[in-house]
Parts: C-alpha cells; structure tokens; sequence
C-alpha cells in the first residue's frame, strides 16, 4: 500500500483463507497493488476514514494459451469451443476458435491445465499444458473424424425390416460394429475410424456392401433384400 506521496504505508500478507490487514493506516487515500505468484497484479485506488476501509480483490491468473484446433490433415475448425480445466477438474478458461481455427485462453491460473476440444462427429482431443511462463503456452489440437454410417433396410415387398442384423467389417475382416434395425428398418453406426467397410446384413439371404469412409463424414447405405436389387451407397 502507498500514500499520494508513492511512499509504502504498509505492507501485508492474506492468509490462507485470502484475508488480509493493513493497521496504523491514516485517514486519506492510498493505492492498493496486490501480486500473487502465477496470477495478474491488480490495483485499486481505497480511501481510508476513520473507521478503516474494506477492498476485496479478485485476481485473474496469468498463464495464456495460444493454440489451433484442426481436423487430422491440417483443416481448420472454426466456431469450436475450446476448454481449460485445472488439476482439480474446475473449468478455469473457455474460447471459441476463430476462421483459421485460432484461439487464445487467458487468466489461467499457473501450472497444468488440460486443454480440450470436443467437434461433433469427431473424437475429442485433450493436452496437458503447463502456464505461468514468461511466453504464452502453444499447443496445436488435432481431432480426428468419427464417422457415423446409416441406413435403412428393405424386404422383397420393399417394406421396412425390422430386427435386422447390420455388421460392419474393416479391411481386415475383423468386426467393427453391429446393430439392429429398429420398426422403420432403420440403422446407425457411430464413432467409426476413418477407412473402407464392409457392410453385411443378415435377414433372408445375406447382401454385402462395401463403404468408404476414409473422409471421416457420415455415409448412408440403404439395403433392398428384395431378388435382383441392389443397394445405393452414398458418402
């Protein structure tokens, strides 16, 4: 605390709890600086009667992120939410990624934060970082499509099947995933790596499709059972 001449008036440490006490102070107008390790000095202009004076601070941190969120392949992620949790799970900074797939979070409290980006229809992606350096963290957030196939399935009088088995087996032959169709003969398959398919459905006589997905997007793949017809894949 200094007086209007700059000189000190006195000098305090906050206890544990963040309280503190400045005693012997004369009634006038002194300016307030408070610094902590890892966060923001803030200051403030208290004028003190003879009855003291009360000033609360609230002292944002000083670590800051820089960072780019990107689709596996270099593609920037506009409009995606980025977030910054502490060691002890509390949200501590939130931004929103700009065109190029920029963002910058600031007020971060020193030491590890978890920096993590959740795009739908893609994995998320979380890094530790650590802040409270001299120069802003930098990390580079690459999130990885999740592709979602679906369908619907059809009988010889071209009408919904239900209770339908639908496989998919990846280049390799080994099963991925299943699922059912549901009254409306309808199917979904979510959270599949990128890469080519196989789709198998198993009512009547088996058909056997094949997909690619190595976009990571969605991709439909509507089944006919009936003889003769054939299916229309789109991705």
């Amino acid at each position: 605390m200094t007086g209007e001449e700059g000189l000190q008036a006195g000098r305090a440490r906050a206890d544990e709890s963040g309280t503190y006490r400045i005693d012997g102070l004369a009634a006038g107008t002194y300016t307030l600086i408070v610094t902590a390790p890892g966060f923001q000095p803030a200051a403030a202009s208290v004028t003190v009667t003879a009855f003291g004076a009360v000033h609360d601070f609230v002292v944002p941190g000083g670590g800051v992120v820089a960072g780019a969120v990107r689709r596996t392949g270099g593609v920037p992620l506009a409009g995606t939410v980025v977030l910054a949790t502490d060691a002890e799970g509390r949200l501590v900074g939130q931004a929103t990624t700009a065109g190029d797939g920029t963002f910058l979070l600031s007020g971060l409290p020193a030491g590890e934060v978890v920096v993590t980006a959740n795009v739908e229809n893609h994995h998320p992606r979380a890094v530790t970082v650590l802040t409270g350096g001299a120069e802003p963290a930098v990390v580079e957030l690459l999130v990885e499509a999740a592709g979602v196939l679906y369908g619907t399935v059809t009988g010889p009088d071209e009408a919904p099947l239900a209770n339908a088995t639908v496989t998919l087996a990846d280049g390799g032959g080994r099963t991925v995933a299943t699922a059912v169709t549901g009254a409306d003969g309808r199917y979904e398959l979510r959270d599949l790596e990128p890469g080519e398919y196989t789709v198998v459905t198993s009512l009547y006589e088996p058909a056997v499709r094949q997909v690619d997905l190595s976009s990571g997007e969605s991709a439909t793949v509507d089944v006919d059972l009936a003889p003769g017809a054939r299916a229309d894949a789109a991705s």
